[in-house]
């Protein structure tokens, strides 16, 4: 069983124990890695030219900050990042002479994200929403040929993810999250959860 079918079946098994929820005006915090498919074999072949190799690609990190509207919705904003460095064999018609070019690409995703949490539990959470936002490239490269097409430009691109999620806390407050998602800027996430509770939730409660 790989690593992809454990989270599947992790994710699936938790909500049969236990169900959760958000509440009203609670805030929690998200921070993790992931995995994208960015530098894999089929992101390699959409993008990337036959005479190149990619030698390095950094994790998928991430950010989230989601708000309880109520005990079934959530908003949130999110934030991602991304590199990978690649060398090109490039025949330049410019320089008259082949070359090997050391490329460094970046991006950087930015979102908002509306979450749906299903039934409760102070101790789980599953929710399952979309994302939309931008992605934010950036290329570098060391290349002597003005001409030089880069592999992705410097570009702005809208971004869209579905996705679905647990969170279970094993401390008052603090827990571990996963994500399996459709779309930008990963295809899993996990790491660790911080609920806030902001001061109307504590009036509620003392009411």
């Amino acid at each position: 069983m790989n690593i992809i079918q454990r989270f599947l079946l992790l994710l699936f098994l938790i909500p049969t124990v236990l169900f959760g929820q958000t509440e009203k005006y609670q805030l929690v915090v998200n921070g993790g890695a992931g995995y994208s498919f960015l530098g894999t074999s089929i992101w390699k072949f959409i993008y990337f030219p036959t005479t190149g190799q990619v030698t390095s690609v950094s994790v998928p990190y991430s950010g989230t900050v989601d708000f309880g509207l109520s005990d079934k919705f959530s908003v949130g904003l999110g934030c991602a990042y991304q590199s990978l460095t690649d060398n090109i064999d490039w025949g330049s018609f410019y320089l008259r002479k082949d070359e090997v070019v050391d490329e460094k690409m970046s991006r950087l995703n930015t979102a908002v994200r509306l979450l749906y949490h299903f039934d409760a539990s102070d101790n789980a959470d599953l929710y399952m929403g979309f994302r939309t936002g931008l992605s934010f490239w950036k290329e570098t490269n060391d290349s002597g040929d003005p001409y030089f097409t880069p592999t992705i430009p410097n570009k702005t691109f809208p971004s869209i993810q579905y996705l679905l999620g647990f969170r279970l806390y094993i401390a008052a407050g603090i827990g571990i999250h996963g994500e399996i998602g459709l779309g930008t800027p990963y295809l899993a996430e996990g790491g660790l959860s911080f609920r806030i509770y902001s001061n109307k939730s504590k009036c509620k409660t003392k009411q």
